[in-house]
């Protein structure tokens, strides 16, 4: 079912609704007539934003906007804010076998591969309103610091996928010798 479809489905509900409301309420003044009206209306309105939400999930569309390599699947992503330089901006963190990349549309997106990444840990801020934030240090040391529901579940997929690419790395050296 198409977003148009949706579109068509609310104003019908609003109709029928309204319709409804003139032969239950006719012996109501308009004012609350109208009210019941536009109450109706919102009510269909953000119901059906709800769950085309839900439907027209937004992630597969980006995900189709990373150019993934050979080999490279998402293993995570979540809605997140990315603060860096004192600008916060809203957008999907994904993790990824090889990088971790942060997608704000209309944006370049922030890629940091995992063998280029110093440190990651969780920090707690009592002079911001978000607690916990997951940050991560690159070899460079450019910090990124991210808010993000359970950093700690982040922080310890990153840590493990960074050790199992290790991991392949040595066994790739060890088998070339």
């Amino acid at each position: 079912m198409s977003l148009s479809k949706w579109t068509l489905y609310t104003f019908l509900a609003g109709a029928v609704m309204a319709i409804l409301a003139f032969r239950l309420f006719e012996n109501l003044n308009s004012i609350w007539l109208t009210f019941f009206i536009i109450l109706a209306c919102v009510i269909v309105i953000v119901g059906v934003h709800y769950y085309s939400k839900l439907i027209y999930n937004d992630v597969p569309l980006v995900q189709s906007n990373l150019g993934l390599s050979r080999g490279e699947e998402v293993l995570i992503e979540g809605e997140a804010s990315m603060m860096h330089s004192r600008h916060v901006q809203s957008g999907v963190l994904f993790l990824t076998n090889h990088r971790i990349v942060f997608y704000k549309e209309n944006s370049l997106p922030v890629i940091i591969p995992l063998d280029e990444i110093k440190e990651t840990r969780i920090n707690s801020s009592k002079k911001l309103l978000v607690s916990r934030t997951l940050k991560i240090r690159s070899l460079d040391e450019t910090e990124c610091n991210f808010f993000i529901d359970y950093p700690e579940d982040w922080q310890s997929l990153i840590d493990n996928q960074m050790m199992a690419n290790q991991e392949v790395t040595q066994l790739g050296k060890t088998g070339s010798e």
